[in-house]
């Protein structure tokens, strides 16, 4: 893959390492960043004007449906999907044992 001229969807791209992959991609590609927070959306483009942004959630089906829509009708040169969107969990460390316990017995 080439590192520049392309036009790159990145999936949680409104914070962290999401934001932090949309500005460096976008000093030489075309950008484009989803993610669940309008708020969060709005601020990363104020830090990032060039990009385009939209709202999305990844893990309700019917959304990633209409953001394949989008994207495809809106960007139709997209040829880059990083997919970053996730989710974090916050554990005392000192519990690692019991969720790991309750962990293996559900599986």
């Amino acid at each position: 893959m080439q590192a520049q001229e392309n036009t790159v969807l990145i999936t949680g791209g409104d914070r962290g390492i999401g934001l932090a992959l949309a500005e460096a991609f976008a000093k030489h590609n075309k950008v484009i960043i989803c993610g669940r927070d309008e708020k969060a959306l709005s601020a990363a483009q104020l830090a990032v004007p060039e990009i385009d942004t939209t709202q999305c959630d990844p893990t309700i089906r019917s959304e990633r449906e209409e953001l394949v829509k989008w994207a495809t009708l809106n960007h139709p040169q997209l040829n880059v999907l990083v997919n970053n969107a996730g989710v974090t969990h916050r554990v005392d460390v000192k519990q690692i044992h019991l969720i790991s316990t309750r962990l293996n017995k559900n599986s």
